[in-house]
């Protein structure tokens, strides 16, 4: 028998929240509770990619997954359609719930993220970031940035496609429209939609 559209809907809606590990190897020693990964490594949930170097996965007692520690660079992709997105650090951790889904990534050693959509362009840079995650959909709600905090706010430019990351030449102008702040730690509040960013606050003199 065939399914029901609503029962497609659902299973696909399960495969999303569940979440892929890849890894050059794998070790996991008795005892420990932890996941030893060589690179490369690569971390998927839905739309969502992370890849890094070697890492290791910290386990509950019910053999959950409950903490990632990556190293060996972080590179993120959100390939979401309306509000696709992408960061870069030398190394992170992620927290996960005990549904598996991502809870709060932290970015440190210089991390670096842009996201787009067809209304605007937004771009980030600092020495550590903290991105939070809200249940039960997952979705962004806020990121706590530090040290030497850049946020450009700039009109959409062209159908947005990767790398959204792009090295900036010396002397770049931004373009006409463009709003930057800068200072060393900032607050930036996301809509519901985990997408539209509503509210920017520093934190120190800006």
């Amino acid at each position: 028998p065939h399914d029901s559209k609503a029962e497609a809907a659902g299973r696909t809606s399960a495969m999303e929240g569940i979440t892929h590990v890849r890894a050059g190897s794998l070790r996991f020693p008795r005892g420990q509770g932890k996941l030893f990964l060589t690179a490369p490594v690569e971390i998927t949930q839905g739309e969502r990619t992370l890849q890094a170097g070697d890492s290791e996965i910290v386990l509950d007692q019910q053999q959950r997954a409950q903490r990632a520690s990556l190293g060996g660079g972080v590179h993120g992709i959100d390939r979401n359609p309306l509000s696709p997105s992408e960061l870069r650090a030398n190394r992170g951790d992620i927290d996960f719930t005990e549904q598996g889904k991502v809870a709060k990534i932290l970015l440190d050693g210089g991390a670096s993220w842009a996201t787009a959509s067809a209304q605007s362009r937004k771009e980030g840079q600092s020495q550590r970031a903290e991105l939070f995650f809200e249940e039960p959909d997952g979705l962004l709600t806020r990121v706590h940035a530090e040290g030497q905090v850049r946020v450009d706010l700039s009109p959409a430019q062209a159908s947005p496609n990767f790398p959204l990351l792009q090295q900036r030449p010396a002397g770049y102008t931004p373009m006409d429209g463009s709003r930057i702040l800068l200072a060393k730690q900032a607050d930036m509040i996301l809509a519901p939609d985990g997408e539209t960013l509503r509210e920017v606050r520093p934190q120190s003199s800006s």
